[in-house]
Protein backbone atom coordinates (compact mmCIF):
# COMPACT_ATOMS: atom_id res chain seq x y z
CA UNK A 1 0.00 0.00 0.00
CA UNK A 2 1.29 3.38 -1.24
CA UNK A 3 1.05 6.19 1.77
CA UNK A 4 0.72 9.70 0.79
CA UNK A 5 3.29 12.11 1.31
CA UNK A 6 2.48 14.48 4.26
CA UNK A 7 5.60 16.79 3.69
CA UNK A 8 8.13 17.62 1.22
CA UNK A 9 11.41 18.86 1.66
CA UNK A 10 13.03 21.36 -1.22
CA UNK A 11 16.78 22.10 -1.80
CA UNK A 12 17.70 24.22 -4.44
CA UNK A 13 21.26 24.86 -6.39
CA UNK A 14 22.22 28.21 -8.04
CA UNK A 15 23.65 26.98 -11.52
CA UNK A 16 26.44 30.03 -10.76
CA UNK A 17 27.11 28.39 -7.34
CA UNK A 18 25.78 28.27 -3.65
CA UNK A 19 22.98 26.09 -1.97
CA UNK A 20 20.08 26.35 0.21
CA UNK A 21 17.62 24.35 1.89
CA UNK A 22 13.99 25.69 1.28
CA UNK A 23 12.75 23.68 3.98
CA UNK A 24 9.34 22.06 4.24
CA UNK A 25 6.15 21.96 2.68
CA UNK A 26 2.60 20.22 2.50
CA UNK A 27 1.97 21.90 -1.15
CA UNK A 28 3.43 20.27 -4.34
CA UNK A 29 3.88 23.78 -5.50
CA UNK A 30 7.09 26.02 -4.25
CA UNK A 31 7.53 29.34 -5.11
CA UNK A 32 11.12 30.02 -4.46
CA UNK A 33 10.63 33.68 -2.87
CA UNK A 34 14.74 34.00 -2.84
CA UNK A 35 15.47 33.65 -6.27
CA UNK A 36 17.45 36.14 -8.05
CA UNK A 37 16.19 37.55 -11.36
CA UNK A 38 18.68 35.95 -14.12
CA UNK A 39 19.76 32.90 -12.09
CA UNK A 40 18.82 29.38 -12.84
CA UNK A 41 18.15 27.12 -9.63
CA UNK A 42 17.72 23.62 -9.55
CA UNK A 43 16.11 21.86 -6.89
CA UNK A 44 15.75 18.54 -5.38
CA UNK A 45 12.78 17.53 -3.26
CA UNK A 46 11.69 14.17 -1.11
CA UNK A 47 8.35 13.16 0.08
CA UNK A 48 7.79 11.75 3.34
CA UNK A 49 4.70 10.67 5.72
CA UNK A 50 6.28 11.76 8.95
CA UNK A 51 8.65 8.54 9.69
CA UNK A 52 9.72 7.51 6.16
CA UNK A 53 11.58 10.09 3.46
CA UNK A 54 11.44 9.01 -0.48
CA UNK A 55 15.12 8.98 -2.68
CA UNK A 56 15.88 12.67 -3.75
CA UNK A 57 13.63 13.24 -6.95
CA UNK A 58 15.79 15.63 -9.20
CA UNK A 59 16.92 17.92 -10.42
CA UNK A 60 14.52 19.80 -11.87
CA UNK A 61 15.20 23.00 -13.28
CA UNK A 62 13.23 26.54 -12.93
CA UNK A 63 14.71 30.77 -13.32
CA UNK A 64 13.44 33.66 -12.18
CA UNK A 65 14.61 34.85 -15.68
CA UNK A 66 16.97 34.45 -17.87
CA UNK A 67 19.99 32.26 -16.83
CA UNK A 68 23.57 33.39 -17.20
CA UNK A 69 26.06 33.46 -15.31
CA UNK A 70 28.00 36.80 -14.72
CA UNK A 71 31.45 34.00 -15.78
CA UNK A 72 31.72 34.82 -19.57
CA UNK A 73 30.81 31.85 -20.41
CA UNK A 74 27.61 31.23 -22.61
CA UNK A 75 25.69 28.68 -19.66
CA UNK A 76 22.38 28.70 -21.31
CA UNK A 77 23.57 28.09 -24.93
CA UNK A 78 21.95 31.47 -26.71
CA UNK A 79 25.31 32.11 -27.79
CA UNK A 80 25.89 35.37 -25.85
CA UNK A 81 27.69 35.75 -22.30
CA UNK A 82 27.65 37.94 -19.66
CA UNK A 83 30.96 39.80 -18.51
CA UNK A 84 29.89 41.90 -14.92
CA UNK A 85 25.84 41.53 -12.97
Amino acid sequence: MRRRAAAYLVVALAACGGGDSLGFTSSTVLEDSSAELGEVYYYWVRAGDGTTWSGWNGPDAGSAGVGQCADGADNDADGLVRLSR
